[in-house]
């Protein structure tokens, strides 16, 4: 072989050597390590930031915990849900997901809790509810709830907090605060219940779109045809005029409060036991866009 042929194959080696062997282990580089920020852990009352994909996804008790979203203290800002409780868990995802549903909190229970209502006797009522009304209503809001854990990373950092995470059923970014709605605050629209027709109807849509009623409570009565129509529709205005937070519900008759029952009829003892009443409001001229929970003096939210 060409001598110069091999000095040039022995350069090329030796250069090759030159660049690789400072990158093989037990070689001393230069750089200095640096830690790595974590966000601090979700506390009730905090904000979920974003929207679309990057909300917590309700899985079925047998799917994966949904991502763990952005968490941050609520500034006015839209935003995508609010951490109604807290609870402690380790191990895998599906550990923890076990322990924060044996924890004794109920996700959904600490949501409509955390919007101002009370758990009395199985059903939902504002704090000032008369313990002497003829009809036991059971209030609600429109959401979706799931447990969200800590991403992976945060998971190895020893994090162990599970966030019971409350949204809009429909998913999308809200402005305001479901806490303390039902107390003395106000319900972001799209936590309402309402429907487009211009009666109850179980295609409900978020009272943030265009609708002609809005869901204010339900009932089962015990006894059934031995409360009055008159006593029933009593109740009724009254519960609509706490929701609301006016002495008139109806705005000066801008607003209809309604039953599902036929008024002209006094007694009905021959409806099968218990009976079912849905407590409602419609506007009288005019189609909502927004919620009346905790409108107050507010200008009626008219549909443009």
């Amino acid at each position: 072989m060409d001598r110069r042929l091999i000095g040039g194959l022995l350069f090329a080696v030796a250069l090759t050597a030159a660049v690789v062997l400072p990158a093989l282990p037990g070689v001393r580089l230069q750089g200095v390590a640096s830690t790595i920020a974590l966000p601090d852990d979700p506390q009730v009352g905090d904000c979920v930031l974003g929207s679309g994909p990057g909300l917590p996804v309700i899985p079925p008790d047998e799917s994966p915990a949904p991502p763990a979203p952005t968490f941050a203290p609520c500034d006015g800002r839209p935003v995508a849900g609010e951490v109604a409780a807290v609870v402690r868990a380790t191990g895998d995802d599906r550990s923890r997901l076990e322990q924060a549903a044996a924890s004794g909190v109920d996700c959904g229970q600490s949501s409509l809790e955390y919007s101002g209502l009370l758990l009395d006797d199985g059903r939902f009522v504002m704090s000032d509810s008369a313990p002497d009304d003829p009809v036991s209503w059971n209030l609600s809001i429109n959401m979706r709830t799931a447990w969200v854990l800590p991403a992976p990373l945060l998971q190895s950092a020893g994090r162990t907090w599970v966030a019971c995470v409350v949204t809009p059923a429909t998913g999308g970014a809200y402005l305001g605060r479901l806490a303390g709605a039902f107390d003395n605050g106000a319900l972001p629209d799209e936590f309402g219940l309402c429907w487009e027709k211009d009666a109850p109807s179980i295609d409900s849509v978020s009272c943030a779109s265009r609708h002609l009623g809005e869901l204010m409570a339900t009932a089962a009565i015990p006894d059934g045809g031995k409360v009055a129509v008159a006593d029933i529709m009593s109740s009724c205005r009254r519960l609509v005029a706490r929701v609301i937070g006016r002495s008139d519900p109806t705005a000066g008759g801008r607003l209809t409060v309604e039953v599902s029952l036929t008024p002209d009829v006094a007694q009905f003892l021959t409806l099968p036991q218990p009976l079912r009443v849905v407590c409602s409001i419609a506007p009288v001229a005019q189609a909502l866009s927004g919620t009346v929970v905790g409108l107050r003096d507010r200008p009626i939210p008219y549909a443009g």
